[in-house]
């Protein structure tokens, strides 16, 4: 159409990706709810001419917090904040992500949505930059956010190795990121019973070789006899190089 401008937009924000992994790791597992909503959106990626330059984002400072969204639960916030780190997309976190930060007594307030960053002035009782006052579900998860982002800026693969993904099954989703030389999975387990994963199953994501499998979030060597044994409501992050 002719009549169209040219916005020189290089980038534009992937709301329909934000909303399948929210509603995907909020809702019960059924043949059109659940996990299968990420893979569904991430399945169309072939719609758009260039999908690694469509901007992630868990939250934003015009909507309820992720923390919010997911109803408080640790480990789904978690799994989003990994799903969002692995997919071929440019990220973006919000601040206090990192430290759980929500408004859940008012969804909705963009007021809440856009408090201060504890810390960094005279006279604050909590600081998230040196963690004075951060309760223990604070910590733990600025750690593990610290974690994933050392992860996005040491492991190529991770940012840049080609998107590889498997249905839903049993309230388990895997995806990863593939060179020549190396694989990254993320296995999520959202149900309540321990998942067991037959490496048979996910044997075309396997490079042709490998002699490790590291455990990136626990920092030691999976162990591996042929499968890999997945908590119940937790996620695994693996590199098999």
């Amino acid at each position: 159409d002719s009549t169209r401008k040219q916005t020189y937009l290089n980038s534009t924000m992937d709301f329909a990706l934000q909303r399948a992994i929210t509603e995907g790791l909020s809702e019960e597992e059924s043949w059109d709810k659940g996990l299968i909503k990420i893979y569904e959106c991430l399945a169309n990626d072939f719609h758009y001419n260039n999908p690694e330059s469509l901007l992630s984002f868990p939250d934003n400072h015009d909507m309820d917090r992720i923390f919010t969204q997911l109803n408080e639960d640790v480990p789904k916030t978690k799994m989003a904040l990994a799903i969002h780190c692995f997919v071929p997309r440019i990220l973006q976190l919000y601040y206090g992500t990192e430290i759980l930060m929500q408004n859940s007594d008012k969804p909705g307030d963009h007021g809440l949505i856009r408090s201060d960053f504890p810390g960094g002035w005279p006279g604050d009782t909590v600081s998230a930059f040196n963690g004075l006052n951060l309760n223990d579900q604070q910590g733990e998860f600025q750690e593990f956010t610290r974690k994933l982002l050392n992860l996005r800026k040491d492991e190529f693969v991770m940012t840049n190795g080609r998107f590889l993904h498997k249905a839903p099954e049993d309230g388990m989703y895997i995806c990863g990121r593939k060179s020549s030389s190396a694989l990254m999975l993320l296995l999520l387990n959202k149900s309540s019973q321990m998942q067991e994963l037959n490496l048979m199953s996910i044997e075309e994501m396997l490079p042709k070789e490998y002699l490790y499998i590291t455990d990136l979030i626990q920092n030691g060597a999976a162990q591996i006899a042929g499968h890999i044994n997945v908590g119940p409501n937790s996620l695994k992050i693996l590199k098999f190089h």
